[in-house]
């Protein structure tokens, strides 16, 4: 089994014993996915699959909202290829798990749950946009299940952001945390084109994938750009702030010189908006 070979001050900490973590409740739903197929295979459990997998057509002529981020936890079942189909799935299943038992956790350490949780459906949205165009352009196309592409772009995200950290096959093959990347894509992209049969393609995988990627890849520039506007903002409510003192105190002195009766109409709008403006500051410094 693969594994981490190196420790970062992430891994030190563990998930505090009891507390669902996003990837816990991840993993939850995929077992959940593997279990509802499997049940109505063998026990007649209703069937959910046409609620829950994605397919454009349908999600978006019919709002069927929710399936851009319910899809990536269903794992099909072929009635007619059903021991073959079941071990694909569980082989899935695993390499998910491993994923994001090994990945998932130390970047929803290092992220909060919050930002991994976003992160995650952010990309499995995008694949199901990805696969969405592709069923436009060529609607054989069936619709997307599984949740190899989010997990993948876990681990595209933990791997740039420990691009140093080293992984290993089996104990034997040692490669860094990219290259290993790139093996598991490719290992994803065969495990798609091997359950063609019954239905899957690569399409929303990659599209998960090369969103997360752009995703990495803009977030720097987005906190940059956004700190700058509000370090402008900042600088603007200083500027604004020495320009209403100014004025203040040239009214302060004539309200001292002529009484507040020979204020103008202006005058006293501007005492007004001061009041408030200094009224907000006293409060965003407390906050």
């Amino acid at each position: 089994m693969p594994m981490w070979d190196e420790t970062t001050p992430f891994t030190e900490r563990e998930t505090a014993p009891g507390r669902l973590s996003a990837v816990r409740l991840f993993i939850l739903l995929n077992i959940v996915g593997l279990a509802l197929p499997a049940g109505h295979l063998l026990f007649g459990w209703p069937d959910w699959e046409s609620l829950l997998v994605f397919d454009g057509r349908h999600a978006i002529r019919e709002l069927r909202v929710w399936q851009f981020i319910t899809y990536p936890f269903w794992h099909r079942i072929d009635p007619n290829h059903a021991p073959v189909d079941t071990a694909w799935c569980a082989l899935g299943f695993i390499g998910v798990w491993w994923i994001l038992s090994r990945f998932g956790r130390e970047l929803e350490r290092e992220w909060g749950w919050r930002r991994f949780s976003t992160f995650f459906l952010a990309s499995a949205l995008y694949g199901a946009l990805a696969h969405a165009f592709t069923q436009t352009v060529v609607p054989s196309v069936g619709p997307a299940f599984g949740p190899v592409g989010p997990a993948l772009a876990v681990m595209l995200a933990a791997a740039l952001s420990a691009p140093h950290a080293r992984v290993h096959f089996l104990f034997v093959l040692e490669l860094r945390a990219i290259p290993a990347t790139l093996v598991f894509l490719a290992l994803g992209i065969v495990y798609s084109l091997a359950r063609t049969p019954v239905g899957m393609t690569p399409v929303a995988l990659l599209g998960a994938v090369a969103a997360a990627a752009l995703i990495i890849h803009a977030e720097p520039r987005v906190d940059t750009f956004l700190n700058a506007r509000q370090a402008g903002l900042m600088r603007q409510r200083v500027l604004d702030e020495f320009e209403i003192k100014r004025r203040v105190d040239a009214l302060l002195e004539k309200i001292s010189r002529e009484g507040m009766d020979n204020l103008s109409a202006a005058e006293r709008r501007l005492l007004k908006r001061a009041s408030r403006f200094y009224s907000d500051s006293r409060r965003d410094r407390h906050e």
